[in-house]
């Protein structure tokens, strides 16, 4: 119900650029609000076929420029691309870095986070010590073996709501791959000009798999294709300026949360809890990302300065990799049984705000890059950047540490949360601001408002998720086991659920809800 309401708000066809005029219009095109019927997008969600022409443009975009006259893709062409997309792009060729080290680091961090806690529940059993462990005794349920069944389970919504968004993107892949053949197909028939001061890109190096080894001599072999090789490999190349890779991260991410807090919810502690929120640092930077990078690469023009994308090594390696080791520091840093010398207490918050200067001043560079003037801030997106910039700056460095204190794991993980918060009603504020709402009519400010009541309920489940994390708290892993203990509460669903089972479910549902929008939204 999710995906299908998000179809219904964002999800307008993708609309290829015209075969005669390709060449010359933006292929990063806008959402266009024509043609937005709930009927066309129920037959869109259920057969991935549309028709109708295109309109004029939005705020909100799909992939591509617009087409005059099409048919809708059939069955065969969607189920052909879907094979081409799960057989030559997820596992041979296509951009993929952001999915493929999600994964990497998921199933790396996995396995010593499974021996750490393992061990700790181990020793619980053997010594019968149950103040090693913080559960909500008025609401265990075992199945098999003496594990908390209900906290356990109940992470399966992340899981669930992971392969829902991968199905999604797969989706979105392989209905862009069709679209492109097609466009290629009738582009054979119809033989386009180049514009004038460009050359046609050899052919060889679509398929060379690695084109630097002929960087020396300037150079490439000719490349022999028969007519059907030749549309294939221009549709391929069509489609290659778009990536999907963030979109199937968000997949990974949300299916690797469900694991980790499983995996913490088998022993919970003050230690585990970074195992817990490793992912939550993950899928929110990957949101703030998706919107910086966009779905599709900028093309370069003369005498522009080009924004460049933030590559996944650059990402784990110096934003994820160091909120890892200060988390774990953050752990050790609160936790009163644990000895954290005086000298290591400077050195580890020294080396804290030294991240922090780094990380706001590097993303202060990427937000106003091309922001050579002081008449530019004039500007309403630029306004509304540095406006949130000073917000997330002032929030994360000063609100939150005051509400949380010494708290060190909950102030990384709600500091992420909001940035990311804030960076989508950033999105949302410029996309608005660069609409044309003087052709606006009563019928497209009506789909508007249809729009922000999906934006209006993500913020609403994610309000009530955090609210009943903090509020209706069952134990306490900063408490003392005895203070934990108070905070016990009997099952609030069913019987079997208790309040921080909800707080899995509204908050898995609001992460895939707000992917939903971050993808539709990002340009």
């Amino acid at each position: 119900m999710v995906a299908l309401w998000a179809l219904l708000c964002f999800r307008e066809p993708y609309i290829l650029a015209h075969e005669d005029s390709h060449l010359s219009d933006n292929t990063t095109a806008s959402f266009s609000t024509s043609g937005t019927g709930f009927k066309a997008n129920l037959k869109s969600l259920f057969s991935s076929c549309w028709g109708g022409k295109g309109g004029e443009t939005d705020e909100l975009r799909p992939l591509l420029g617009e087409s005059r006259e099409r048919t809708p893709l059939t069955w065969k062409e969607i189920g052909h691309a879907m094979k081409n997309v799960l057989f030559h792009h997820w596992f041979s060729k296509g951009h993929k870095t952001f999915s493929y080290t999600t994964c990497i680091v998921g199933f790396v961090l996995l396995v010593g986070a499974f021996q750490f806690v393992f061990e700790d529940w181990h020793l619980m059993i053997q010594d019968g010590d149950r103040d090693r462990c913080y559960y909500n005794d008025f609401c265990y349920r075992v199945s098999g073996y003496d594990i908390p069944f209900n906290l356990m389970i109940s992470n399966l919504a992340y899981m669930i709501h992971g392969l829902i968004l991968c199905w999604s993107v797969w989706i979105m892949e392989a209905e862009l791959l069709a679209w492109c053949k097609r466009i290629e197909r009738r582009k054979k028939l119809k033989p386009s000009r180049l514009p004038a001061s460009q050359v046609e890109l050899p052919k060889h190096v679509l398929e060379c798999p690695n084109i630097n080894a002929h960087l020396a001599t300037f150079s490439v072999p000719h490349l022999l294709t028969t007519p059907e090789e030749d549309i294939l490999l221009r549709a391929e190349a069509h489609k290659r300026k778009f990536t999907f890779s963030i979109g199937y991260a968000f997949a990974w991410g949300l299916i690797f949360e469900g694991c980790f807090s499983m995996l913490y919810h088998f022993c919970p502690s003050r230690l585990t809890f970074q195992f817990d929120s490793a992912f939550m640092f993950v899928i929110s930077g990957l949101i703030v990302l998706s919107l910086y990078n966009g779905i599709s690469f900028k093309e370069c023009t003369h005498g522009q300065r080009i924004q460049h994308p933030v590559e996944a090594s650059n990402f784990f390696l110096y934003f994820i990799v160091p909120l890892y080791v200060f988390n774990y520091f953050g752990s050790l840093y609160s936790n009163n049984t644990t000895s954290f010398s005086l000298g290591m207490q400077i050195v580890f918050l020294i080396c804290l705000v030294a991240y922090y200067i780094i990380i706001f001043s590097w993303a202060g560079v990427k937000l106003f890059y091309n922001i050579s003037s002081w008449g530019d801030f004039k500007k309403c997106d630029a306004l509304t950047k540095a406006l949130l910039f000073i917000v997330i700056l002032t929030l994360t460095s000063i609100v939150i540490p005051v509400l949380f204190g010494e708290n060190l794991p909950n102030i990384f993980l709600f500091s992420c949360i909001l940035a990311c918060l804030l960076a989508i009603i950033g999105k949302v504020v410029i996309k608005f601001w660069q609409s044309e709402r003087s052709h606006w009519t009563v019928k497209k400010v009506a789909f508007r408002i249809f729009q922000g009541s999906y934006v209006l309920v993500t913020f609403g489940v994610m309000g009530t998720a955090v609210w009943i994390f903090s509020a209706k708290a069952t134990t306490d892993k900063l408490q003392s086991p005895e203070k934990s203990r108070d905070l016990n509460q009997a099952c609030a669903v069913v019987g079997f659920f208790d309040y921080h089972d909800l707080w899995h479910i509204l908050s898995s549902f609001a992460l895939l809800m707000g992917a939903y929008l971050v993808l539709y939204i990002s340009e």
